[in-house]
This record gives structure tokens, sequence and C-alpha cells, in this order.
């Protein structure tokens, strides 16, 4: 019988209130103690070592890859709900400074998704949920800016509502949006579809935002987006994304100001940084702005401000396998052409099929059973976070469905320290 020892998936750091204490957090499991930093496992009673066992710090066996199989393939097709993605448009009312669609021609970047491609979507999903016998459905209305085609976030959204109420389905109804177009009278008819959660992007102070995301006729949006979020926190959860270079750092502490004074610095305000990326045409792909540690850095800092303030910060241990290789995930385009994924959107060689088809193209299949491991990932204490990396990203790259995305540098930079975060304050973790 193998002999016990630590899990190779630990990620294990100094106590803050206590230098003979250390937070052990385990990736796979998601679990966290404290421990004496001495400790061995030779000095813990076995009714310790059980428990630790139980939480997957301590385990008997000599490989884990079978458990990190086991977890994949649970989270990929061990599971009842349906997620999907739906762009409504690729019209804007923003001309932001970064965005990829500036360069297109406005026959493209101003089309809607036309309501008998939205009942054929229907018509296609509904087909989808019953096979399946989906117990929840997780539906997010995407764009361009979505609420510039209510026409189909209304169809949609009925719809919907009405085919799960009727089959016992749960229905969560997410949005992301730039918040200048939300009103009264347009919240009110989200609540109606379930929305549980919505997404506005602000890009830090006032002078800031209005120099990047700039609205149609050249003035600032900052104002706009404002107001519609204060519609949209007043009733659900909301995150606040905050595109940031290295030029714009300093705008971030004054929206984290601008913020509490509206009196959003809470646990249901969730608020993050991005870093700002911007589309090659040459490499069909999207390019940041800072390196792997500049970003660590970013992310660590502005997470440990904005946690002292009292919002809510995003879970980076949660554990979920690439949304482009999971069964049940789909993104619909507005020419109701279907993907796993919606950073695939756009890229007809990465379609899976159509709204008008009952049947999946061998893309789809080649994504749900990709495997981008290599052996020398089952040695990384990061793989439960990376598995592999983002399929999409692979694929824009040229590596084809089993390429790998290693982003150790990154991990080892910000996991350590978002555990302290997370954990360095509860010693009854």
């Amino acid at each position: 019988m193998p002999s016990a020892r630590w899990s190779c998936f630990n990620v294990i750091v100094p106590s803050s209130g206590n230098p003979s204490e250390m937070i052990v957090f385990n990736l796979l499991s998601g679990a966290a103690v404290t421990l004496p930093t001495r400790v061995t496992l030779q000095s813990l009673r076995s009714e310790q070592t059980l428990d630790l066992m139980r939480l997957n710090i301590v385990t008997l066996d000599d490989d884990e890859k079978h458990l990190v199989d086991y977890w994949t393939r649970r989270n990929r097709h061990g599971h009842l709900s349906t997620s999907v993605i739906v762009f409504t448009t690729r019209s804007c009312n923003l001309r932001c400074t970064y965005c990829y669609q500036r360069e297109e021609p406005s026959s493209i970047s101003e089309a809607n998704m036309e309501p008998e491609i939205c009942r054929g979507f229907l018509d296609w999903l509904t087909t989808y949920l019953l096979a399946k016998k989906t117990s929840s459905v997780h539906l997010t209305f995407y764009g361009g800016e979505p609420l510039l085609n209510m026409e189909c976030v209304n169809q949609v959204g009925e719809y919907m509502v009405r085919f799960c109420g009727s089959r016992n389905i749960k229905l969560y109804t997410y949005l992301v949006t730039n918040g200048t177009l939300v009103n009264e009278q347009i919240m009110l008819k989200l609540l109606d579809y379930n929305l549980c959660q919505a997404q506005v992007t602000i890009d830090g102070s006032e002078q800031v935002h209005d120099s990047r995301r700039i609205s149609k006729d050249g003035s600032g949006s900052y104002t706009d987006t404002l107001r519609g979020l204060m519609h949209l926190s007043h009733r659900v959860p909301v995150v606040v994304r905050c595109n940031v270079e290295l030029s714009t750092l300093e705008a971030v502490d004054d929206l984290l100001a601008r913020l509490g004074s509206l009196g959003l610095a809470n646990e249901r305000t969730i608020f993050s940084v991005a870093d700002t990326c911007r589309w090659v045409p040459e490499d069909s792909r999207l390019v940041g702005s800072m390196t792997p540690q500049e970003l660590a850095r970013l992310i660590l800092e502005t997470s440990r401000k904005a946690r002292m303030l009292g919002f809510g910060i995003r879970n980076p241990f949660k554990l979920s396998s690439c949304f482009g290789t999971r069964e049940g995930s789909f993104a619909v385009d507005i020419d109701g052409y279907l993907y796993t994924c919606s950073q695939m959107a756009g890229f007809p060689e990465l379609s899976i099929g159509s709204v008008n088809s009952r049947y999946f193209t061998e893309v789809y299949y080649r994504l749900v059973t990709s495997d981008a491991l290599r052996q020398m990932c089952f040695t990384c204490t990061y793989l439960p976070l990376c598995m592999g990396g983002c399929r999409a990203e692979a694929l824009h790259a040229g590596l084809g469905f089993n390429g790998n995305i290693c982003r150790r540098d990154y991990y080892e930079h910000v996991i350590p320290q978002m555990v302290r975060l997370v954990y360095g304050f509860d010693h009854t973790a």
C-alpha cells in the first residue's frame, strides 16, 4: 500500500498573523487549512491525517494523475447544466480606442441577430436541452452592446422563462454591457428574465475612461456608464471590470474611491482589473500590453486595495475546465453559427455547427476530447487551474486542438499572494 505524502497541488504560504503557522491551500480540492510551519506527516495524529486526506492536502497516491483525469472528465461531461452566450448584435454605441471592431466596415460591425435566426436558435437550444435533460441554463447576453438589440433580448428572454418554467429547469441570466443604455424600463425587463448578475466596464477615472471609451458622437461615456451601473447594482450583484495599461494605473484608485462614494464598496460589487488587449489583424489574436509579472503585480495590488475597501474580488481558485472543451458550453453569433466558446466566435473554421443543423461538426468532438496536457504538467502545482491552457488561445496561435498554453510564470507570481490575501486573515480556514 502506498505511503501518505503531501499533495503536489498544495500552495504553501506563511500566515500573515503568526510566523509559526502556514496556510496550506490545495488547488484541486479548494481546501485551505492552517498548520504549524514545522509540521511533518509523522507528527500528525491519525485522525488529523485522515482529515487532511479528505481535503486532498495529504494523499496516499504515488501519482495524482488519475485524480486530475477524474476531475476533468466529471467537469467536462458529468453535469446537467448548459451555458450559452448569445451575441445579440455586433453593433456598439461606443468606439473604444482599443476595440477590434473599430477596424471593421460598418456593414459588419452594425449587424444584429435577426428574428428568424433567433427563432432558429431557440428551436435548436430547446431541442438540445430536452435531449440532454438539462437541469439548469446559464444564459448570457453579449455583443457588441447587447442592449442595442432589445428585440432579440426580449425574444430570447421571454421564451426561455416560459420554457424553463414549464420544464422545471433553473434559469440564470447574465448581462455583459457597457452600461450606458440601462434604464429602469430595461432593468425591469431583465429582471423578468431572471437576471442574476451583470458586468460593466469602467476604465478608471472620468478623464481616463472618457479618453478610451468614447461615444459615437465623440463625447465621453463615463456619466452614462455610472448611471447604468447604479440601476443594475440596486437590483443584482455586479462585476466592475477595469481595463488597464501601465500609463493608466493611477486611475484605478480614482475609480475605487468613486465607486465607494456611491455606496458600492460591498461584497455584491466584484471589482476586477484586466490588461488592455488590442487586436493584431495579421496574427488574428488579441495582444496584451503587460508582461506576466506586470499583470500579476497589478492584479495583486488592486485586489488587495479593493478587498480592504470592502469590495468583492474574483475567486482566483475556482476550478472549471476550459469552456471551449466543456460539453454543454455554447456561444451563438448573429448569423446562427455555434461555437463552444465566445473567443472562437467569428472564426468559421472553429464553428461546431449552426442553429439550422441538428448535428455537430468534427470540430466539436475534437474540442471536447482534446488533451493539452504534457508530462511536465502532472508535476506542476498549478495544473488544476491551468489544465493545459485556453483552447481558443492555442488555436489562434496555430498550436492546434491539443496545443499547450503554459502560464506557470503568471501563476507563480499571483496564486501564493492571493492565498495570503484571501485566507491570511482567517486562521480558522
